[in-house]
């Protein structure tokens, strides 16, 4: 579906964001530009056709977790059940059709294609990624190179799944120091995920510029201790909070933490189908500096990844049984 054009003031709002957020070629400044990308997200859901949906309620303050071995090392964030006041209802209107792509179709070029393939059965989401096959990699400094050393400092394996109802991801971090003294808006300052997902790709292919139909999705484990799990949505603004119907469990390692989350493709205003692809990109946040609430460095599959120039992102691809 192709979006009404832009209006001339949306060049100026975007112009005066990458500007904001530049701190030079190949790097975003504050990789999660909460503030200032929001008030620019909110005049581009204004000129769009992406309808408002409900505000979704916070996730509960989970339990502590002490140890790599027992039960009570998984910090779990397990979805909050709509209710008629609050809360995303369990389907959400479906408002963009998905594309279904061929490889010299719907894939932006320089852009790694990331398979997402559809099991017999759903992942169990408890932490435990013993049945996932895990070949993504993330290892490139997009933020913060001189806070970053390598793959020693802070890395991760990857994997996605899904079925008509959900995005599975599953996630295998090594982090040296492991921080995170944040919920909500704010847990991008400690060890944490975010994803990107553009719903339609095909309607905005060759946009250098965020949509209406474009998300940013943090994911936490917390810190296993006082700081539970948790997951929040930064834009579409429309929808900005901590994101009801999103599924988290994490365990802490030795190595770093173990992270599972099921996304309700609702979420995004999205029906998947075999074949379809979307633009989406993953990345993760580091902070090693305990006690302090800070995003030093981000990590992704490549280090050209820019929060608003969807044509950085990667493509995920909706592969069959």
């Amino acid at each position: 579906m192709r979006r009404r054009p832009i209006t001339p003031l949306m060049p100026l709002l975007a112009a005066g964001l990458l500007a904001a957020c530049s701190r030079g070629p190949g790097i975003d400044t504050q990789a999660t530009v909460n503030a200032v990308a929001t008030g620019v997200q909110a005049t581009l859901e204004a000129l769009g056709t992406r309808p408002p949906q409900a505000s979704s309620t916070p996730q509960a303050t989970l339990g502590p977790a002490p140890s790599a071995t027992a039960a009570s090392d998984i910090a779990t964030a397990p979805a909050p059940a709509a209710t008629a006041t609050t809360g995303l209802p369990t389907a959400l209107p479906v408002t963009f059709t998905p594309q279904v792509a061929t490889v010299s179709g719907l894939q932006r070029p320089g852009v790694a294609v990331l398979p997402a393939t559809r099991p017999a059965s759903a992942p169990t989401i408890d932490g435990d990624l013993g049945e996932w096959a895990l070949s993504l990699r993330l290892d490139q400094n997009a933020f913060g190179g001189d806070q970053w050393t390598g793959s020693g400092d802070a890395a991760a394996d990857y994997a996605f799944a899904w079925d008509d109802d959900r995005l599975y991801l599953a996630v295998r971090v090594s982090d040296d120091v492991f921080v995170q003294t944040e919920r909500g808006a704010t847990l991008f300052r400690g060890d944490s995920l975010e994803l990107l997902f553009d719903g339609d790709l095909g309607g905005d292919f060759d946009s250098t510029e965020l949509s209406p139909d474009d998300s940013q999705l943090g994911l936490s484990p917390g810190d296993f201790s006082s700081v539970g799990a948790d997951t929040y949505l930064w834009f579409p603004r429309t929808l900005q909070g901590a994101s009801t119907g999103v599924s988290l469990a994490a365990r802490k390692t030795t190595a770093g933490y173990d992270l599972e989350a099921a996304i309700p493709w609702s979420l995004f205003g999205v029906r998947p189908a075999v074949g379809a692809r979307y633009g989406l990109l993953l990345s993760l946040n580091d902070n090693d500096q305990p006690g302090v609430a800070v995003q030093q460095s981000m990590i992704s599959s490549t280090s050209g990844r820019r929060l608003t120039n969807p044509t950085t992102w990667a493509t995920l691809d909706l592969l069959g049984p």
